[in-house]
């Protein structure tokens, strides 16, 4: 079960690490004689605006992270790892969902519960943390909707 909390955990950090290396940088490294490297400002005109840029990294933290679990009857520490990774980032940063208890005979429910996440413009990244049937479905209507999303699947369900 431990394994399981710890998956979801470290899909979740390399997902939010992803998105944060996609910030812009203000300013380059240029070396310096002796070696050492310095900030180098850009050169910008007089006249240059800073709204654009204060708006553009606004825009790159305003994302938000989906995490697909099963229930508590499925596995407990599974939906408790989501709910404290949700706690501890915030729901305005963690969207939670859960898939069908019975995944087997509810697939068209459990893709679409996972496809549905993609919905939400600020959603960057789903996490589903066990891949149960129905999620590789689920992972092409996403991307069939926004290119742009960050899929990953825990360990796979075995029938």
């Amino acid at each position: 079960m431990k394994k399981k909390l710890v998956s979801i955990l470290v899909a979740s950090v390399m997902a939010v690490g992803l998105i944060a290396c996609q910030k812009s940088q203000d300013a380059q490294t240029a070396p310096e004689a002796d070696g050492a490297v310095v900030e180098a400002e850009e050169e910008k005109p007089a006249d240059a605006e800073k709204e654009p840029e204060e708006a553009e990294e606004a825009g790159a933290n305003d994302f938000r992270i989906g995490i697909v679990t099963g229930s508590y009857a499925q596995s407990e520490d599974d939906r408790r790892g989501a709910e404290a990774f949700q706690k501890k980032y915030g729901a305005d940063k963690v969207t939670l969902a859960i898939y069908p208890d019975n995944f087997t005979e509810e697939m068209d429910i459990t893709v679409q519960t996972i496809a549905n996440l993609a919905d939400d413009p600020k959603i960057k990244a789903i996490v589903v943390n066990q891949a149960v049937e129905g999620t590789m479905e689920a992972f092409k209507k996403v991307k069939e909707k926004r290119s742009d999303v960050l899929c990953i699947a825990g360990e796979t369900f075995d029938v």
